[in-house]
């Protein structure tokens, strides 16, 4: 099995700074009114510090989610199977079904275009399936390959992809 490329924790790094900042600011924002309410212009009171620690606390927990999550992600692909094993504390394994492919969509986030890495879904009727975080060939070598499996099966029971 493979595992997704080594910048999977670096994009999903900046992903969480992102929400972080995001967080902040509106911490930020709700301090300062009730800093303001309370005892005037002073923003740097006791609730920015405990939740600044708070959102500290949140973004080291989520960074050490992000490396153990990386650690037990791998995917494979057969003609008959696509394999994604994913999760940190509880791995969990999907067998797609290349037959039953519908639609797959190759894309890429904003963070994701910092480390040229793009994504990988799979549609199938009844769910979705997604490989983050490859490089651009590999995820252009198994959108072909599944299309290449799919041609044949349909092929052989006598129909023709539109």
């Amino acid at each position: 099995m493979k595992k997704p490329h080594p910048n999977t924790r670096s994009v999903l790094i900046v992903n969480r700074i992102t929400a972080l900042s995001i967080q902040t600011v509106t911490l930020v924002a709700v301090c300062f009114g009730i800093d303001y309410w309370k005892s005037g212009w002073n923003v740097w009171g006791t609730w920015f510090l405990w939740g600044f620690m708070l959102l500290a606390l949140y973004f080291i927990c989520r960074c050490v989610v992000i490396i153990v999550e990386y650690r037990h992600a791998y995917y494979s692909f057969s003609e008959q199977q696509i394999y994604i094993q994913k999760g940190g504390w509880s791995t969990r394994i999907d067998c797609v079904p290349v037959k039953k492919v519908q639609h797959i969509a190759v894309s890429q986030s904003w963070s994701s275009r910092l480390f040229s890495l793009y994504s990988i879904t799979f549609y199938t009727a009844g769910s979705t399936h997604w490989i983050g975080y490859i490089a651009k060939p590999e995820a252009d070598e198994i959108k072909r390959c599944v299309f290449d499996v799919i041609e044949k099966y349909e092929a052989e029971r006598g129909f023709r992809l539109a």
